[in-house]
């Protein structure tokens, strides 16, 4: 299990945040500030579904490059493709496969607040076990570190039609992405 150490987000950089806590836990500092220049984040828009973070993997892994991460990629697996079961089984597999999991979803389904169900939010998944996800959330809303079941993180992520967004070594990521 690796070891994260929360660090709230800015407004809308929930997805840097992520990436953030990731790199330390890799011993690497990188600001999610900067890392919000180089993904891009949408601030002004009037449209929950256009705020924050364009998840764009050419970008990622070109940013991966950039800070000297090698042997690394991004890949990433949209909820509707799985099953709730496959949900859990896959990022089991995973976890125990040392990856970083990222879960995008609803942040309105992920609080229960109706108001933020269409926002879009991310949150790292730490562990799971017998069907309860332990999960870093960056905020700035429901900052820290708690757990919910998988059943929730599943229906938020499917209902903003996000999903898996994993960062791991490159020689394992091949095998891991077969569904």
């Amino acid at each position: 299990m690796h070891n994260y150490i929360p660090i709230k987000s800015k407004p809308f950089h929930c997805v840097p945040a992520c990436l953030e806590i990731i790199f330390m836990a890799i011993n690497i500092s990188v600001s999610q500030e900067y890392l919000g220049e180089k993904i891009g984040i949408d601030s002004s828009s009037n449209k929950d579904l256009s705020l924050g973070a364009k998840i764009e993997l050419d970008n990622l892994n070109k940013i991966i490059q950039s800070i000297g991460l090698i042997g690394y990629i991004f890949t990433y697996i949209k909820s509707v493709e799985l099953q709730e079961w496959m949900f859990e089984e896959k990022i089991e597999e995973l976890l125990k496969g040392d990856n970083h999991v990222i879960c995008t979803l609803s942040a309105g389904k992920l609080h229960n607040n109706s108001a933020d169900f269409e926002l879009g939010h991310a949150v790292i998944v730490r562990k799971i076990e017998t069907g309860i996800a332990e999960i870093i959330d960056p905020g700035p809303k429901g900052f820290g570190s708690k757990e919910i079941t998988l059943q929730h993180l599943y229906l938020a992520s499917r209902y903003r039609e996000g999903g898996l967004l994993i960062l791991g070594k490159k020689s394992t990521q091949q095998l891991k992405l077969n569904i």
